[in-house]
């Protein structure tokens, strides 16, 4: 139970801080170093996790190579930020170095790295975890109205997490390339953390796909 009660803050750390034109900068730089510190106890309360998937098909080891670049990710935002912080660590390697334009490029486009990796991370433990929640709730997984549910949910989120993507020019980031009119910059502040949530929710579609894809070569090798 802990586990799951530190992977929905981990999440809700994350949404807050893509949300940065939202809330008061001094609280994204706040919560920029808290999530780093939840994503290292994470990870050592996950260790025994990351030692049985050192062998095997290359889908059995994708899960620990996003979970490294997953922390990759952590670690070089939480730097880059630290050297364009404005508030809390403001002129931490001295004058000019917050106004970077290359290190904020660099800082947002990990940031959007660790967005999608984490959709990934989260993917790969999606069927373990509606497993748990389908046991609990004694739902029929056999009927076709369960099966045709599930894939519609799963459309709509992929396709939320996509017009999403595009919408904030996701490619562009990762790429670090300078941006050009955001039509997202207008839209209302509540409707801001479900376009970060639909991109995550996106890759974990993806990373569901490829554990349920591993997990049939798994049984039929």
């Amino acid at each position: 139970m802990k586990k799951i009660v530190l992977d929905i803050a981990m999440l809700v750390v994350l949404i807050v801080l893509m949300c940065f034109r939202v809330f008061p900068k001094w609280l994204h730089e706040a919560l920029g170093l808290v999530l780093p510190l939840l994503a290292l106890l994470h990870f050592d309360w996950n260790r025994g996790w990351f030692s049985s998937l050192r062998q095997g098909h290359w889908r059995r080891r994708l899960p620990d190579l996003v979970n490294v670049a997953l922390f990759a990710a952590f670690l070089v935002a939480t730097l880059t930020g630290l050297v364009i912080a404005r508030n809390l660590f403001h002129g931490i390697l001295g004058p000019g170095w917050e106004r970077s334009i290359p290190v904020r490029r660099v800082h947002i486009g990990f940031s959007y790295a660790m967005l999608i990796l984490c959709g990934l991370h989260l993917g790969f433990h999606w069927p373990a975890l509606w497993g748990r929640f389908v046991r609990r709730c004694r739902l029929d997984t056999a009927s076709r109205l369960y099966r045709a549910g599930c894939r519609v949910a799963a459309l709509l989120i992929a396709a939320a997490g996509a017009y999403a993507s595009v919408l904030y020019q996701v490619g562009n980031r990762l790429l670090l390339r300078r941006i050009y009119g955001i039509t997202a910059l207008k839209l209302p502040p509540a409707i801001v953390p479900f376009i970060f949530l639909a991109i995550i929710g996106l890759y974990t579609v993806l990373g569901t796909l490829l554990a349920r894809r591993g997990e049939k070569e798994g049984r039929g090798a």
